[in-house]
């Protein structure tokens, strides 16, 4: 192939194309990143759903508040509602000696529960604990989780970061890396997510799928155009 440069001053279409491109337009080989100081700690956090309208305004409110206002980063999941270790809540608390309480799931919950991830990154050495909880608190007032479903770590940043490889590390021990496990992103329209969470996740979906499904909201003007993605034509929608 042909090495080429770019940026978003030189061949401007190639840059933004090869962004959004899934490798259709090229691979990117080398970046020029700035970097800024990292954080030191991260406060994670798993709140979990019965409700998925619940589960919708809270992402939304999250995604709608101004950065001081909100969490540093959030994803939402699905998992089946029941005691299967991969696919269900077993798979949900952060520590492994923690224990979801079952019995706190309400009795008309449907077969599946969602779980919002969210995390405040902090500076051991500019705020305290005390202010950490204040601010935790504050983030968590008015989310509509299940009470006493709601699950808290703290870690470094870095091992935050390295989430995924831990997990990738721990497949590749018990030799579920070597299986197939496509990867499908979709974008949906806000207007359209309640009916895709009834005919498919809760229809298609509902024993799971032996892998995460994720669930969260972006925001249309947090969205550069110029990128070779498609995505919906509404203010809201779905990854």
């Amino acid at each position: 192939g042909e090495v080429i440069s770019c940026s978003p001053e030189r061949r401007e279409e190639l840059f933004y194309g090869v962004l959004g491109g899934l490798g259709q337009f090229g691979i990117i080989t080398k970046a020029r990143i700035v970097l800024q100081r990292a954080h030191e700690m991260t406060r994670w956090m798993r709140l979990v759903y019965s409700d998925f309208e619940d589960l919708r305004r809270d992402q939304e409110l999250i995604i709608s508040l101004p950065d001081h206002k909100s969490f540093d980063y959030m994803e939402g999941f699905v998992v089946v509602n029941g005691d299967d270790p991969v696919n269900g809540w077993p798979s949900i608390p952060l520590s492994p000696d923690v224990i979801l309480d079952s019995s706190l799931i309400p009795a008309d919950a449907g077969p599946l529960l969602y779980f919002v991830e969210v995390a405040l990154y902090y500076n051991n050495s500019t705020q305290s604990m005390a202010s950490l909880n204040k601010r935790t608190e504050r983030r968590l007032a008015g989310l509509n989780f299940i009470k006493g479903l709601n699950f808290s770590v703290d870690v470094t940043y870095l091992d935050f970061l390295n989430r995924v490889h831990r997990e990738e590390l721990a497949a590749k021990a018990n030799g579920a890396w070597d299986a197939p496990h496509p990867w499908l992103n979709l974008f949906v329209p806000k207007s359209q997510i309640a009916v895709f969470n009834d005919k498919v996740l809760k229809g298609v979906l509902a024993y799971g799928i032996g892998g995460p499904i994720l669930v969260y909201p972006l925001l249309r003007n947090k969205w550069d155009s110029r990128m070779s993605a498609v995505i919906p034509d509404e203010d809201t929608f779905y990854l």
